[in-house]
């Protein structure tokens, strides 16, 4: 059960810097169980390389204790690796099955998911 999605340029995104001059407006991210999941990322091309998401994950951090990326691709992985995020499985209800997930706490990590 997930609540509803945090859009590009939302009251709650443009808190976080999730924002249309960074990130596509098919990008969302949702909070569940006291996490905040990446869904899905997607930065303009001419946005990328330049430090954008290594911010946006510096935000995130600020605001919300768990950060929960499912599935990152490459780029992103190797910046969540850097940022100290942990590879991980999480069981999913939707899916009905563990999922591979990069995980990042602000101070201990008790029941994840």
């Amino acid at each position: 059960m997930r609540e509803e999605p945090i859009l590009v340029d939302s009251e709650i995104g443009k808190q976080i810097g999730f924002t249309s001059d960074i990130f596509n407006k098919q990008s969302f991210l949702f909070f569940h169980n006291n996490e905040l999941w990446l869904s899905v990322i997607v930065i303009h091309p001419e946005q990328r390389g330049k430090g954008n998401f290594s911010k946006f994950l510096e935000n995130c951090q600020k605001h919300y204790p768990v950060i929960v990326v499912p599935t990152p691709l490459f780029s992103m992985e190797e910046i969540v690796k850097k940022k100290g995020f942990i590879p991980t499985q999480i069981y999913c209800e939707e899916a009905q099955e563990d999922i591979d997930v990069w995980l990042k706490c602000s101070g201990e990590c008790k029941a994840i998911s």
